[in-house]
């Protein structure tokens, strides 16, 4: 039953469809029930480890901050941030959802950065360097392609992402 109830909320969600990047969260065309659908899938996705914090990111970023593609693949995506165990897994995980996030939602001095950061994700020997990394990233994203909640949750999203020890899911 909860597999599908989860299925069903991938399918509500990948319905709701690319934002105009003009946009912020608060603009966007989700209705609140559909806003409501992906702050559940968040919750039901969250285990307290590396792929919980990055499908928390993910899912407080606007859909007018990644490429019209993810719509497609986000659900499964979700599914292996659930069920990745090797860091090499989740690492790739956070490379391919970089990927996705348009070079809009992103300060330009990302741009910089970003061939060292990907490295470093390639490096990664734990869940805490992941942690480190995605923290990194988010800190370039910009704050009108981020949900109004985020300012609350970031502190400790933070904390949670610094806090995973070496191996840890």
């Amino acid at each position: 039953m909860i597999t599908r109830n989860l299925n069903l909320m991938i399918v509500l969600l990948m319905l709701v469809g690319c934002k105009s990047q003009s946009k912020t969260p608060n603009e966007s065309n989700q209705t609140p029930e559909e806003q409501e659908n992906n702050k559940t899938e968040v919750a039901v996705v969250n285990e307290k480890g590396f792929g919980s914090l990055l499908a928390e990111l993910e899912s407080n970023m606007g859909w007018n901050s990644v490429n019209p593609d993810w719509k497609s693949r986000r659900d499964s995506w979700l599914t292996e941030c659930n069920g990745s165990a090797s860091v090499t897994d989740k690492g790739n995980l956070l490379l391919e959802f970089e990927t996705y996030v348009e070079w809009s939602a992103v300060n330009p001095e990302w741009a910089n950065r970003r061939d060292a950061w990907i490295q470093a994700v390639l490096d990664a020997n734990s869940d805490a360097d992941l942690g480190e990394l995605l923290v990194e990233f988010e800190s370039y994203v910009l704050w009108d392609v981020v949900s109004p909640d985020w300012v609350n949750i970031r502190e400790s999203w933070v904390e949670r992402c610094n806090s995973l020890p070496a191996g840890a899911w």
